[in-house]
């Protein structure tokens, strides 16, 4: 009983560092199809996300609104961005994809980078993704030339690896406390057992 007890003082003392990754924080911010000389003019699709990240898929084709064809569905998952291309049937083109996260509860985001892309049809614009983040949001941009329409490819992906620092681990101090804590809890747990 002693030595169960020891060994469960030992594990609660021990310093805990959270999970580098996005897993259990929460997203919010926006996905947006457009047609225009930049984003977000001329913005004829677009989803608010809000919610936990591990649920699914933040974002799904049916909370698209709006008059141009084809949709993107935004998946978030504690390593990665997963865009996929949906067709609603006309094959609507466009000039810009924006995706814009903030992230509440997870560590400092240290890198972002495309991993994968199959998001678009060939024969059209394959453009090249703007990725700026800071500690705690991303945005991603697809803004090909304003000349140049890209076209959505049904079941395409565009996968980008997001790397997290750990948040802190317990301090040293704050560990030996708890540690001191238990010891005390056994003295006590052995004074009266004696006594009883």
């Amino acid at each position: 009983m002693r030595k169960a007890l020891l060994l469960a003082t030992a594990l609660i003392a021990m310093p805990v560092a959270a999970s580098a990754g996005l897993l259990g924080s929460s997203v919010s911010g926006y996905v947006s199809l457009g047609v225009g000389a930049s984003p977000p003019n001329d913005e004829c699709k677009r989803a608010d996300i809000s919610g936990a990240i591990g649920a699914g898929v933040e974002v799904g084709a049916s909370a698209f609104s709006g008059w141009c064809a084809g949709l993107v569905t935004v998946d978030v998952d504690d390593t990665s961005i997963v865009l996929s291309g949906q067709l609603d049937g006309f094959g609507g083109d466009y000039t810009y994809l924006v995706v814009d996260l903030v992230f509440t509860g997870a560590g400092p985001i240290t890198a972002v980078e495309l991993s994968s892309s199959s998001l678009f049809a060939f024969g059209n614009a394959q453009p090249d993704p703007t990725i700026t983040f800071d500690d705690d949001s991303i945005r991603i941009v697809f803004d090909p030339p304003s000349t140049n329409f890209f076209v959505l490819a049904e079941g395409g992906q565009a996968v980008f690896s997001i790397d997290v620092e750990s948040l802190p681990a317990v301090s040293a101090p704050t560990a030996f406390s708890l540690f001191g804590l238990g010891l005390a809890g056994l003295g006590l747990v052995g004074r009266t057992r004696r006594q009883g």
